[in-house]
């Protein structure tokens, strides 16, 4: 991850904010009804990059999506965010990434942040939008406006 994949399209620039890679992750981790069988069919249509080393594991990574329009600045997810205390999800347990490193490289500050959209609220889709300072978890974007869908709410809140 030394340097950010971004791309031009009429007005619009899309930067994609890396924070880490998992390289070989056993795809049942996310998909826990995964047989060997349908496996193998799903995998045959991944790029070697996204494959693992055995027959079964894959090449994921926490990233965000940085849209600028030239009026608006948004962000499609938050990826996993550092400092947080997650013991039951190693993986992602007092991380300490360089997001925002990336995010100042692509040229925004937090406070620019207009949008903040969230797919879904899995905790490595929206880790940053708080972020430990000073001993207090403060919000990463103060001024940005959050969507996601109720559905998500919902599903949480049961």
């Amino acid at each position: 991850m030394n340097s950010l994949f971004s791309w031009q399209t009429a007005d619009i620039k899309i930067t994609k904010i890396p924070e880490m890679e998992l390289h070989n992750v056993d795809a049942s981790f996310l998909f826990p009804q995964w047989n060997a069988r349908t496996g193998q069919a799903a995998m045959a249509g991944l790029n070697n990059e996204y494959r693992g080393r055995e027959e079964n594991q894959v090449q994921l990574s926490t990233h965000s999506w940085l849209i600028e329009t030239g009026k608006h600045t948004f962000l499609i997810d938050t990826a996993a965010g550092n400092d947080k205390l997650r013991p039951l999800n190693p993986v992602f347990n007092q991380l300490n990434t360089r997001w925002l490193t990336y995010l100042a490289a692509a040229g925004i500050r937090p406070e620019q942040v207009d949008f903040v959209f969230l797919s879904h609220l899995h905790v490595d889709h929206v880790g940053w939008n708080t972020r430990l300072m000073n001993g207090r978890w403060t919000p990463t974007f103060p001024n940005a406006r959050y969507f996601f869908s109720a559905r998500e709410t919902e599903f949480l809140f049961r």
